[in-house]
């Protein structure tokens, strides 16, 4: 009986075989085909270690496992298989991008080297809260951003500022200026045609000019002989339209007084003889001597009659130079290195 009911677990037992992957468990004092229980392992790593380049790690109700890291790469540069490399980060606190570090950060891009910043509040700052400068490596001088200095922009030699703009926002630059676009005042007004730039209390202003008066030279050689006679002029410049170009006369605009300013410079030959005679006239029909004045001569020479005189003058008056020789002939210089002119500006 006893061997009938042990043949019958036999083939219960190996009736069962056919199951796959599963594991014989004791259960109630038998045995029975089960599926293996998955991922019930939730030790947690108690502690970590290193020593030299081994890792231990610590497993919490298990042994210690260790790692040996001496395999990783080392040395002054840090890279990834596969990318460029030719960058690095040094032990020194240099950084290389694209080459070596020379400073504390280098960049080499070829033609597209550059540093892009994007952020609200992005920006370089300086670490001791200073100074930032701008340069090119070995220069003395570049862009200085000076904490409560404004902003300096110096030569390469750091000899010689070109431009300082302080912390008041005062703006001073060594050599010359020029504008292409408006120049407005303080008020932000660009002015219009033939206004000036005048100075008040708080800054500039453009204003309409009041000045009167004109400037002309000699448009060409003029001889002198020793008739005395009225010297032709062309106009530089004149404001109120009163020169007279047929008649070489200005005519006085209104009741008040006139410069007279005039610088002119005569060539005289060995001809010349006596002096050189300058008579500047006024009045009604110009007619009246309101100054003269003379040049003694010695021969072939240049000589200079330059000054100035005021006239108190009536509208519609006529004031024009007149020169002449006391003997033989001299030349009025016109433009170049010698130049002559008259200038009538009323006060």
């Amino acid at each position: 009986m006893r061997a009938k009911i042990l043949l019958g677990v036999l083939f219960g037992f190996f009736g069962m075989l056919n199951a796959q992957n599963q594991v014989l468990t004791r259960v109630n004092g038998g045995a029975s085909w089960e599926n293996p229980q998955q991922g019930t392992d939730d030790q947690n790593i108690a502690n970590l270690g290193l020593s030299g380049t081994t890792l231990t790690v610590g497993i919490e109700g298990g042994n210690s496992q260790t790692v040996n890291l001496g395999s990783l790469k080392d040395g002054d540069a840090w890279g990834v298989s596969g990318e460029n490399t030719s960058g690095d980060i040094s032990r020194s606190g240099r950084v290389g991008i694209g080459t070596a570090p020379v400073d504390a950060l280098t960049v080499n891009g070829g033609g597209n080297a550059g540093i892009t910043i994007i952020g609200n509040n992005a920006g370089l700052r300086s670490g001791n809260n200073s100074s930032f400068i701008i340069t090119k490596r070995g220069a003395s001088g570049g862009l200085y951003i000076r904490t409560g200095n404004g902003i300096d922009w110096q030569n390469e030699a750091g000899t010689n500022t070109y431009m300082n703009l302080n912390s008041a926002g005062d703006l001073d630059l060594r050599n010359d200026l020029r504008l292409h676009g408006e120049f407005r005042d303080a008020s932000g007004d660009a002015g219009t045609a033939g206004q000036i730039l005048t100075s008040t209390s708080t800054g500039t202003n453009w204003v309409s000019s009041n000045f009167v008066g004109a400037k002309v030279e000699p448009s060409s050689s003029q001889s002198l002989n020793t008739t005395l006679r009225t010297i032709p002029f062309a106009s530089v410049f004149d404001a109120g339209g009163n020169y007279n170009p047929s008649s070489s006369r200005y005519i006085v605009p209104s009741n008040g007084y006139y410069r007279i300013d005039y610088h002119i410079w005569v060539t005289t030959t060995s001809s010349t003889s006596n002096n050189i005679s300058l008579v500047i006239r006024g009045g009604a029909s110009g007619s009246s001597t309101i100054l003269t004045s003379s040049k003694n001569t010695s021969g072939t020479g240049v000589y200079i009659l330059s000054g100035s005189t005021i006239v108190n003058a009536s509208a519609n008056n006529q004031l024009h130079l007149m020169m002449g020789v006391g003997g033989g002939t001299a030349t009025i210089a016109s433009g170049g290195s010698h130049p002559s002119y008259v200038a009538y500006t009323k006060l």
